[in-house]
């Protein structure tokens, strides 16, 4: 019976990668997977940080750990922003499931299931999102169609500390740089806000308090065929639904808050489909407190 027994334990261990375990931290993560796991940190910028862990060189299970440096409120939102409008190789052309309230280590997460085709094979992947204090957690697991499913075993050894770090360490013009600059080194813009509209760009001026947006308006096929009155008239008329898109960044992405509440104004360059500018709305910092507090 005790040799069954032993049989049985060791087998349990070989299916799982053996006795060597190893853990591998991303920022507040931390993970433990088969010591003969392969470690990689892409390059993400000031955006945050990221550790990918793949089991061969020709992987049959990914996963990613990212800690974006990005303070934000809403889960949903940041489920929208930095997964389901991700142009990354990982998220880029997805099939996604449903998304499910849950928790990971007793913190609050949105977790969907998605299939993608990565590295040209299909992979069945989980992905959670979460808020940490003052950085926003992403848990990918990917793997190959047809694989046995490790995810759940894996899932009970995430650890994630407690974000002690004080809020707003950094400049409000820094973090919006540093966003900016981690957002085109990853995965771009063009993120879809809802409505027909796009962020081409989010940026703050070097010389001057202001923030800059780029919307893309994509029901504006062609500006160069609208006469400078019809511009001039749907400026106007677009002018306080744009203030409702700022107030609702705000809400949900604090660095735009952070600069407002410190007095910047926003610039908002209106771009038709081929990012042809169409005009140019200036918000004054006042204009935007008083609106914001309606």
């Amino acid at each position: 019976m005790k040799k069954v027994m032993m049989l049985l334990i060791l087998l349990s261990c070989f299916v799982m990668g053996g006795y060597a375990q190893k853990n591998s931290k991303c920022g507040l993560i931390t993970v433990t997977v088969p010591d003969s796991w392969k470690t990689q940190n892409p390059d993400v910028g000031t955006l945050g940080k990221m550790l990918m862990l793949m089991d061969s060189d020709r992987p049959s299970y990914v996963y990613s750990l990212t800690e974006y440096h990005l303070e934000v409120d809403d889960l949903d939102y940041a489920m929208a922003s930095l997964i389901r409008n991700n142009q990354s190789a990982f998220y880029k052309g997805a099939v996604w499931g449903k998304t499910e309230k849950t928790q990971l280590d007793g913190y609050d997460a949105l977790k969907m299931d998605f299939t993608n085709y990565i590295f040209g094979e299909k992979h069945l992947c989980t992905v959670y999102c979460l808020i940490n204090g003052s950085t926003t957690d992403v848990i990918l697991f990917m793997r190959k169609d047809g694989k046995p499913n490790i995810f759940a075993s894996t899932l009970k050894t995430i650890k994630i500390a407690e974000d002690v770090l004080p809020n707003n360490s950094i400049s409000a013009r820094q973090e919006l740089k540093n966003i900016h600059d981690g957002m085109v080194k990853s995965s771009g813009f063009g993120k879809d806000l809802g409505d027909g509209i796009t962020l081409n760009n989010m940026d703050v001026s070097d010389t001057e308090d202001v923030v800059i947006y780029e919307f893309g308006i994509q029901d504006i096929e062609d500006i160069n065929k609208i006469s400078k009155e019809k511009k001039d008239a749907y400026a106007q008329r677009i002018r306080f639904g744009i203030l409702n898109v700022l107030n609702k960044l705000k809400s949900n992405f604090k660095a735009l808050g952070r600069c407002i509440d410190e007095g910047y104004d926003v610039k908002v360059i209106i771009q038709d489909k081929k990012k042809d500018e169409v005009c140019v709305l200036r918000f004054k910092n006042a204009e935007l407190l008083s609106s914001f507090e309606e």
